[in-house]
């Protein structure tokens, strides 16, 4: 007797169709992988809904059939950025589900949300459509899709321009938080909020534990009154970014802003004013710092970010112009930059010449070998603060002022949080270990080369010699009582070059480096900087003033 196969037990086996258009398949963006999940569902006849939606991946199953296997995933590739087809049944069950009964509308509003917190970009009438197929199981009209829309942005418009008034109680509450901070703000005479300033209290003594360097950076916001962040930050001994201050205000990056910017650093961290130790700033000189920074802080260096300035070469010059441009900024050495300088003359005579426009302090590490006086870099050529700094509002970019200035609050907390639990078990006297590697290659460097005293505090140190003890190689001039040597690397780190270790090791007689590494990599230092974290206020805790307005659109 034949055994009786019931038709739910029956598959549909659709590999075929399934190959031909997901297999393989690579996407710019999620909703590129959409169009052809609607593309199969044309194809095939079966209904496909959305189980699982993110940012970076979407899973589709079967809405046609019951206990269907059916499923295909999409997902972000982390090396390449795009999107493809990553899991994927081919199998459909053979009995179809019925009709679902008809759900009412009043779930479109969290439809509509949903879609905004999962899709870049607008939200479209289609997509709620497909969204509310997938939900519901049947798509509502067009018309009934756009004014969802349409009413759920006017909601979270008043929603968003009702934040502005808690921002001002928040700033002060956070001052109130946090004793000796610089917190300034600005609003118009219609009480349209302009600008948003702050520097926490315990920000400039720990800048005395950092190295005298400071990233100057922006980032355009996006939400719906948009404005620009700005940041003024320096880096732990460990290397790790530290926000000194940072704002928000209406327009774009300017002159304007950016003096007022330094303006309040300078008032916020006293010894940038004082002149205790001479500051050197990095940044890319466009939007008016290079105007803003000659007025607040005309003592301090102003130097130009390398990477930027390669950028500017290729896009004028050429890629192959632009690619001698990091070498040539950080070789101390004469000789090698004048063979550099000569190559970029074959290939444009122009780029010289827009290159020598450039004040050769502000970006050729060759300079600090003219001239003792300039202060050190700490090798730092390139800002490298775009991506550093654009982290802390990566999240909120799109939202509320008052969202980007939480978001900020909480980093700050949660990173220095961090920090001081790492750090905290540490060896007072121990080196950061990224120095301590460096100083100790350094050192195993020195041991293979000669040093000879030429003067007193004076010695030549070669970095080979022949059978007969003839002096052969590069050749360089350390003095110990300086901290200096012609290589350059010396006064620029605040640890001994190879050349410095040379003369501890065969003169001083010194079993290692540590004694000779600048206190400000030290643990001692890490601990210092990070010793004080932000006290965060409590977002629920802030009142509305029921009088400050967003920023004037359009400026």
């Amino acid at each position: 007797m034949s055994e009786i196969i019931e038709p739910e037990a029956l598959m549909i086996d659709d590999s075929e169709r399934v190959q031909r258009l997901f297999v393989g398949a690579k996407f710019e963006t999620l909703e590129a992988a959409k169009l052809v999940a609607e593309k199969y569902e044309e194809e095939s006849g079966f209904r496909l809904k959305i189980v699982h939606s993110s940012k970076i991946r979407v899973r589709f199953a079967c809405a046609q059939h019951l206990d269907c296997p059916f499923m295909v995933n999409v997902g972000r590739r982390r090396k390449h950025g795009d999107y493809v087809f990553k899991t994927i049944v081919t199998n459909h069950t053979a009995k179809e589900r019925g009709a679902l009964p008809r759900k009412r509308r009043r779930g479109l509003p969290e439809i509509v949300r949903e879609v905004a917190r999962t899709k870049p970009g607008p939200v479209l009438p289609a997509d709620v459509m497909k969204a509310t197929a997938a939900a519901n199981g049947e798509p509502v009209p067009y018309m009934v899709a756009y004014r969802a829309i349409k009413t759920a942005s006017k909601g979270e418009d008043e929603k968003r321009a009702k934040s502005f008034q808690r921002i001002i109680p928040y700033l002060k509450m956070l001052g109130s938080e946090n004793p000796n901070s610089r917190i300034e703000y600005e609003v118009d005479s219609e009480k349209r909020l302009l600008r948003v300033f702050i520097c926490l209290g315990f920000v400039n003594e720990a800048l005395q534990n950092m190295r005298p360097l400071i990233s100057l950076d922006s980032c355009e916001l996006n939400g719906k009154w948009k404005g620009t962040a700005y940041f003024g930050t320096s880096r732990a001994a460990t290397n790790e970014v530290y926000p000194l201050a940072f704002a928000i205000m209406a327009g774009k990056e300017d002159a304007s802003n950016w003096t007022w910017f330094l303006g309040n650093l300078g008032q916020g961290c006293p010894q940038l004013l004082t002149m205790e130790r001479r500051f050197v700033f990095v940044s890319d000189h466009d939007g008016g710092k290079v105007h803003a920074m000659n007025e607040i802080f005309p003592e301090c260096l102003h130097t130009l970010c390398a990477a930027h300035l390669k950028s500017k070469v290729e896009s004028a010059y050429g890629r192959e112009v632009g690619s001698k441009i990091i070498q040539l900024a950080g070789t101390f050495s004469l000789s090698e930059a004048q063979v550099i300088w000569d190559e970029i003359n074959e290939l444009s005579p122009e780029a010289v010449e827009y290159l020598k426009s450039i004040a050769p302090e502000q970006w050729l590490s060759s300079e600090w070998v003219h001239d003792s006086s300039l202060p050190p870099r700490f090798g730092m050529i390139c800002s490298n603060e775009k991506e550093a700094t654009s982290t802390w509002v990566d999240l909120a970019r799109n939202r509320t002022w008052e969202q980007v200035l939480l978001e900020i609050q909480d980093n700050i907390c949660f990173r220095f949080g961090n920090s001081r639990k790492k750090y905290r078990a540490r060896e007072s006297s121990g080196i950061v270990p990224d120095v301590m590697r460096a100083a100790r290659d350094a050192w195993d460097e020195g041991a293979s080369m000669s040093v000879i005293e030429t003067n007193e505090g004076r010695f030549q140190v070669s970095e080979s010699q022949d059978w007969s003890g003839h002096i052969q190689g590069i050749m360089n001039i350390v003095t110990p009582a300086q901290a200096t040597c012609t290589c350059g690397k010396w006064q620029d780190r605040w640890f001994p070059c190879e050349h410095g270790c040379a003369y501890f090791k065969h003169i001083r007689r010194a079993v290692h480096v540590n004694p000779f590494v600048h206190s400000l990599y030290q643990f001692s230092s890490v601990r210092e900087t990070f010793k004080v974290n932000i006290n965060p206020v409590v977002p629920s805790m802030v009142p509305y003033d029921r009088e400050t307005r967003p920023p004037p659109a359009g400026i």
